[in-house]
């Protein structure tokens, strides 16, 4: 989705705060600090830099959200893309390179009451190093 596909835009040189809800696709590529409430498709830029509560039908993200994501469909981490929070949907693909630093749980959203259930807050998630060995 490119800037003229989305209903909304937050530019790269420019820093948002407050709650965005509505219908329609978001497109991020700056900063935002705040509530996401949108019927449509969110896309979190390679640049973009995002501290919210996020509801939306579907999220994709190449650039950072610190809390906790529930989608609709689906949500996309690509390579870069980070998360810490917690993410709720019922497909969730993270790309190699991309990362979730909380807990992910795919679940079906059948019932409006299960897409309002609070979140816990975004988790501390002290980092751990893990080495792998590959028999061949």
């Amino acid at each position: 989705m490119s800037a003229g596909e989305a209903d909304g835009y937050v530019g790269p040189d420019l820093s948002f705060r407050g709650k965005l809800s509505g219908r329609g696709d978001v497109r991020i590529e700056g900063r935002f600090k705040g509530d996401v409430d949108i019927d449509g498709v969110l896309t979190v830029g390679a640049f973009a830099h995002v501290r919210a509560e996020i509801k939306a039908v579907s999220v994709s993200v190449a650039g950072k959200i610190v809390g906790n994501v529930r989608a609709r469909t689906l949500v996309e981490v690509h390579a870069g893309g980070n998360i810490d929070g917690h993410v709720i949907a019922p497909k969730i693909m993270v790309d190699h390179g991309g990362r979730i630093l909380g807990s992910s749980q795919p679940e079906n959203f059948a019932s409006e009451k299960s897409f309002e259930t609070p979140l816990p807050v975004a988790p501390n998630v002290r980092k751990i190093k893990a080495r792998f060995r590959v028999n061949k």
